[in-house]
């Protein structure tokens, strides 16, 4: 890659930008601009279905693989995000979870390694939960994924004043349908 991989304050966001530049899902003949294109999804990552929350698997014509769709680019960012948070729970280092991410059979896995090891500034053998703490401890069950609006709601029977306004505040809108109780 010609240009220095992306850097932020946040770790995180640092490997989920470093991985997007990887998988080039502005490139026109790429796995992301193919779903937008002809199915209307997202997948910025490039992420194989693995039943992550609010995705939709997605088969090519004449392809036996399996993708991953989100309904918005936002959605498809955040599931990168997840699974690198997936991975550092079990312990994964930079390596570890880029060989997972980035098979050799199908990518540059030691392009790929340097890469994301250069964009947060450590070693390939980090740990990633060291990585996402800026250098110092964490506890990985501490990492917990984003949850999708659906995940929060679920289970949703009373809302306060104070969940109402977080919805609120972050845009959502919310649609109550009231239905008179089974007697």
């Amino acid at each position: 890659m010609n240009n220095p991989p992306p850097t932020s304050t946040n770790p995180l966001d640092t490997i989920v930008s470093a991985i997007m530049q990887m998988e080039g899902g502005s490139m026109p003949n790429s796995v992301n601009q193919h779903m937008v294109r002809d199915y209307g999804l997202w997948n910025e990552g490039h992420l194989t279905f693995m039943g992550q929350a609010g995705a939709t698997a997605v088969k090519f014509p004449g392809n036996n693989h399996t993708w991953a769709g989100w309904r918005t680019r936002e959605e498809s960012i955040t599931a990168i995000g997840n699974d690198i948070l997936a991975k550092a729970r079990v312990g994964k280092t930079i390596r570890l979870a880029i060989e997972d991410y980035a098979p050799k059979f199908e990518n540059n896995t030691e392009q790929y390694i340097a890469w994301i090891s250069q964009a947060v500034g450590y070693p390939d053998s980090t740990p990633l939960t060291t990585v996402l703490a800026g250098g110092g401890a964490i506890d990985p069950d501490a990492l917990t994924p984003t949850p999708s609006w659906s995940d929060y709601l679920r289970d949703i029977t009373t809302l306060d004043a104070t969940t109402l306004s977080l919805m609120a505040g972050a845009g959502v809108v919310l649609v109550l349908i009231l239905t008179k109780p089974k007697s």
